[in-house]
């Protein structure tokens, strides 16, 4: 049973991962990172977005390693586009909001890869978790806040 379960586990990784390649292959992210803060990071961009861009009005750079994320605790504001670029320093890991439908791809250590996606208008006053969906990762500690103004 235990065998049946890795090799399942196995191959939904590898579903998500070829289909984020998919995804990420065709997308275009333009504008540049913002520098890091140590433990939380804070959106400030435009408080008026087009609703045709695809770019980011705020991007966020996230270490991975075994066990967290640094940062911990980010904030948006309702309505942006957000941009979180991932860096893995080791063990295999991935990005995932549940209740903004977002998931980054699978990454190893030295891979990088990003996610984007809009923060709902009505989320003001919200906080989501994001965490590693791998193995135990999140049980371990491997999660953070992102918090909407």
């Amino acid at each position: 049973m235990n065998k049946n379960t890795t090799i399942m586990a196995v191959v939904a990784v590898i579903i998500v991962v070829v289909g984020a390649v998919l995804i990420f292959s065709n997308s275009d992210t333009a504008e540049p990172a913002q520098e890091q803060m140590p433990q939380q990071q804070t959106l400030a961009g435009s408080e008026q977005q087009a609703e045709t861009s695809s770019e980011a009005d705020q991007t966020f750079e996230i270490d991975l390693q075994n066990f967290s994320f640094s940062p911990t605790k980010l904030t948006a504001k309702a309505g942006e586009t957000v941009t979180i670029n991932l860096t893995n320093n080791g063990g295999t890991h991935d990005f995932v909001i549940d209740e903004l439908d977002v998931q980054s791809s699978t990454t190893s250590g030295g891979d990088t890869t990003s996610v984007t996606f809009t923060v709902p208008e009505d989320a003001s006053g919200q906080t989501y978790a994001y965490y590693c969906s791998i193995g135990n990762h999140r049980a371990q500690g491997m999660e953070g806040q992102l918090e909407i103004n």
